[in-house]
């Protein structure tokens, strides 16, 4: 039999009470008057079938709890064979079945007051102690005379509800505190359900687009894709990909969005389960990888390119420095300095792609950035054009950092001369110094970073901003957007390089329209290292015919090498790799007073060639000379024969210098490894 039972309860309890009187009350009044007041073989035939076959329990009682009657549903539903072994059982319905005894008295009240109590949800204890939530509904049955003669109610099991609900609780409470943002929509788009993560993501309350559909704006930046998602989606029941999102502050959120197409019971495509995961932090990460792997690469074909363009510079220098000291009339001399300009400023382009690849040295010296920054303040007041105005903001008291003051001025020049360039109309062009102390968790996402204390740089403009689809390139070598022949591409190339040698960083704070910041990190000075003073006047060391073994896979330099130090008092012997020194260091090691030597050559490389050297001497004296000065920390360590390291392409006054403070340096042990 259909489950009927509360269904014709329910109607007959909404029918107006006169009528419901007169539908039951005569019968009732019949079944009291002739039986037990617990019998109902006076009711009509229809209504017992009714009771009897009833899904959800029925019952009776009197107004005190006392169990008059009950049918097979119910007494299925506490756990007894029959009615018969119910009604055996259990006299007190209140007392003996109710979990909790207070809602009895609770429904008492209201029974007294409005003669109903509707689907209220409630515990039973079964036969073997059980307990069951239903779902209960009772009504006052009452005389003419207004006295009640009995309570008749039915019981639904609603178990298995209250588990789907605490099971449908569970799993929102799952999908509230997932990190990815879920939505339901229907296939006009509109938002059927969200969860917390779609807050969290984009900004937008629940409420806010519930029965809505998504702003146009936040999916103006993908274009035609989100369509395009959901009609894959809706031909193939799936589909997965990117997303580009604007949130509701504007700020845009990379996603990888997954959407599934539900259908309903016949089959019919009903809604779409959209489930996003913002992925815009892990995509600024994997920027930064590909940038560093760019940067790797970078480096190691410049240094390549660095060692051969080196070698063939150095002797165009050394030749036109000696060239220069020859007596010239005006138009041979301006040649000769014409040769010797050009091969240096050749030189110092290597030594800016260097830079850019791997940093500076480590060299440096004390410096003072305040004044370093008001001296390109009065450089910028004096020559940019009178429409940009030039604001200071100089914290008191900023710390010293370490570096090259030429580099330091490299760093202000690059920035500011971008700056000027995004504002031919004018604006303002600021500097700032600030001092900032960075613990652990600030650099836990910069794993270069060391915690410690820093001077941030500021630089500032008004201009038109840097687009933001280009703003990750700005730092790649030969990236420009300004026009051919106006700009090299090196020049923030350069600055990131110099930051990064320093041990610090730049970032990049730049909206279209409204001007760009930035903010370079430079590690203070640390009390008690030596600062190292300027180089002095350029002076020409004479030699006293000491020998110097000069190594050098190529000839040129070899052989202006030679000529540069014979002309100056030394002695020379040549080999072009490190086999061929050893061999003959070995026969003139006693008359051998310094070993110049290529640290990049075949068959036997330079930090092979020094061991082998300390093998034979290990009071040897060495200069390691190389065009990638990565070479001058790994010469050091690697044997206490290296004296001194000399960077290619040298110069006349900077070769004779060296050999001087090496076979001097009893006297003066502390000028070993000038700059």
């Amino acid at each position: 039999m259909k489950k009927l039972g509360k269904r014709a309860f329910h109607v007959a309890r909404r029918a107006p009470p006169e009528a419901a009187e007169k539908a039951s009350d005569s019968s009732m009044r019949q079944a009291a008057d002739q039986a037990a007041p617990w019998a109902v073989t006076g009711a009509q035939p229809g209504y017992r079938s009714f009771f009897e076959h009833a899904a959800d329990g029925i019952f009776r009682t009197t107004p005190e709890g006392r169990l008059l009657d009950a049918n097979p549903a119910l007494a299925r539903l506490l756990g007894y064979a029959s009615p018969a072994e119910l009604l055996a059982s259990v006299h007190d319905l209140g007392r003996q079945v109710y979990a909790h005894p207070g809602q009895r008295e609770m429904y008492r009240q209201q029974l007294a007051q409005s003669g109903f109590v509707t689907d209220r949800e409630c515990q039973f204890k079964q036969r073997q102690g059980t307990l069951v939530w239903v779902a209960l509904s009772i009504r006052a049955l009452r005389r003419p005379d207004d006295h009640a003669l009995f309570y008749e109610g039915t019981v639904e099991d609603i178990s298995a509800r209250k588990r789907a609900r605490a099971k449908m609780r569970r799993q929102a409470a799952l999908l509230d505190i997932s990190p990815d943002a879920i939505l339901v929509l229907e296939l006009d788009g509109r938002v059927n359900y969200a969860n917390s993560g779609f807050e969290r993501i984009f900004g937008w309350s629940v409420a806010e687009i519930l029965d809505r559909k998504i702003c146009p704006e936040a999916l103006a930046e993908c274009g035609g894709a989100f369509k395009e998602a959901c009609q894959a989606a809706l031909a193939d029941g799936h589909w997965q990909g990117e997303l580009v999102i604007r949130g509701k502050d504007q700020q845009r959120i990379v996603v990888s969005s997954r959407c599934t197409l539900v259908r309903d019971e016949l089959g019919n495509p009903s809604a779409f389960l959209v489930v996003n995961s913002d992925v815009t932090e892990q995509k600024k990460l994997e920027a930064q990888v590909l940038r560093m792997q760019r940067e790797e690469s970078a480096g190691r074909l410049a240094n390549g390119v660095a060692h051969d363009l080196n070698n063939m510079l150095a002797p165009i220098i050394i030749a036109s420095d000696l060239l220069s000291q020859k007596d010239w009339d005006k138009e041979d001399r301006e040649f000769v300095d014409m040769i010797k300009t050009s091969a240096l400023r050749g030189a110092e382009m290597i030594k800016q792609l260097l830079l850019y690849c791997r940093g500076t040295d480590g060299a440096g010296r004390k410096l003072e950035p305040a004044k370093l920054t008001r001296e390109m303040a009065r450089f910028a007041q004096e020559t940019f054009p009178k429409n940009i105005q030039i604001k200071m903001d100089l914290s008191p008291g900023v710390w010293p950092i370490e570096g090259d003051p030429t580099q330091f001025q490299q760093i202000l020049v690059n920035l500011c001369v971008n700056a000027r360039d995004a504002m031919p109309q004018g604006g303002i062009l600021g500097l700032g110094l600030e001092k900032v102390k960075l613990d652990a968790i600030s650099c836990g996402s910069r794993p270069e970073l060391k915690p410690g204390h820093y001077v941030v740089l500021r630089v500032w403009d008004s201009g038109s901003g840097i687009p933001e689809e280009i703003l990750p390139k700005i730092f790649d070598p030969y990236f420009t957007t300004k026009p051919e022949g106006q700009g090299t591409g090196l020049g923030l190339a350069t600055v990131r390089g110099i930051v990064k040698g320093w041990g610090g960083f730049i970032e990049v704070e730049s909206q279209v329209g409204l001007g760009t910041q930035f903010l370079v990190y430079l590690p203070a000075w640390k009390a008690g290292r030596v600062s190292q003073n300027l180089e002095p006047e350029p002076v020409d060391y004479l030699g006293h015919g000491e020998l110097v073994l000069v190594v050098d896979d190529e000839e040129l330099i070899r052989q202006s090498a030679r000529r540069t130090l014979e002309l100056y008092g030394y002695r020379t012997i040549s080999a072009s790799h490190g086999l061929q020194a050893l061999s003959i260091y070995k026969k003139r090691a006693a008359a051998i007073e310094v070993v110049l030597l290529d640290m990049w050559m075949p068959y036997l490389d330079g930090m092979s060639t020094i061991l082998e050297l300390e093998k034979i001497n290990p009071a040897a004296k060495v200069i390691a000379t190389s065009g990638l000065v990565e070479f001058r920390e790994k010469a050091k360590r690697v044997s206490p024969v290296v004296q001194a390291f000399l960077a290619k392409p040298w110069q006349r006054h900077q070769l004779l210098k060296t050999l001087h403070q090496v076979l001097n340096a009893k006297k003066h042990p502390a000028s070993l490894n000038p700059r």
